[in-house]
């Protein structure tokens, strides 16, 4: 599966254990089986084409993989990099497949995969794509249109807009951020998805920590998180 592959080897990166005990070639080697040759698009098995998921995601893994093995020879990169760029929505944003609705999550994917793949400059509408993502943020960030604001959208959008090394500082209210995120937070330890939840779950909390302990892309070295928080 290839989203568990780019996961192990994520947890293999963040323990600093020793890639060269991982079995490169046939990785890098396997990714082929999961491209679709017609589309350029990734399914998250290596079954036949057409019989398991298809999406963005998959792109994502597929480029994780390649730049933490550091070779890019196991796949079609133009054909991934046009499919990508033919999922932004008209709304701005990109969705998980052609003609699909946008989603800060996704928009993510195709965003992080263009930049690895060294393709920011083919956004067909990158104007579009800021004021979607910017207007994402209400009391909180909402990954959709009409959507309740939910703590790991805080990460999605901003992380996003951080790739695009939009200046995020001014771009929104980073201390509206921190008060969200921090109003989410349970008595238990960790953060909840929403305001209403009951009790924090594991993912919110990834999500949230990520956003507060992730440093600004023009200072290394402190959090563009507000010292209030």
């Amino acid at each position: 599966h290839i989203a568990n592959t780019y996961c192990a080897l994520s947890v293999l990166k963040i323990c600093g254990a020793d890639l060269a005990r991982v079995h490169k070639p046939q990785i890098i080697a396997a990714l082929k089986y999961y491209q679709n040759d017609k589309t350029g698009c990734f399914q998250c098995t290596s079954y036949e084409i057409g019989q398991a998921e298809e999406d963005v995601r998959f792109i994502y893994c597929a480029c994780c993989i390649s730049d933490y093995l550091n070779d890019w020879s196991g796949f079609n990169k133009e054909k991934a990099i046009e499919y990508l760029i033919n999922c932004q929505h008209y709304e701005g944003g990109f969705s998980w497949v052609e003609g699909g609705e946008a989603h800060s999550g996704l928009t993510y994917c195709v965003i992080a995969s263009l930049k690895m793949l060294k393709a920011l400059d083919k956004i067909k509408d990158r104007d579009g794509l800021t004021e979607y993502l910017i207007s994402r943020l209400s009391f909180g960030w909402n990954g959709r249109i009409g959507k309740l604001s939910d703590t790991c959208y805080s990460f999605w959008n901003i992380a996003t807009l951080s790739i695009l090394e939009l200046d995020v500082e001014k771009c929104v209210d980073i201390e509206e951020t921190a008060k969200f995120i921090f109003a989410c937070q349970k008595e238990r330890g960790g953060f909840a998805k929403f305001l209403t939840s009951k009790g924090s779950d594991v993912v919110h909390t990834l999500y949230s920590c990520l956003l507060y302990t992730s440093p600004s892309p023009r200072d290394q070295r402190g959090s563009r998180m507000p010292s209030s928080a």
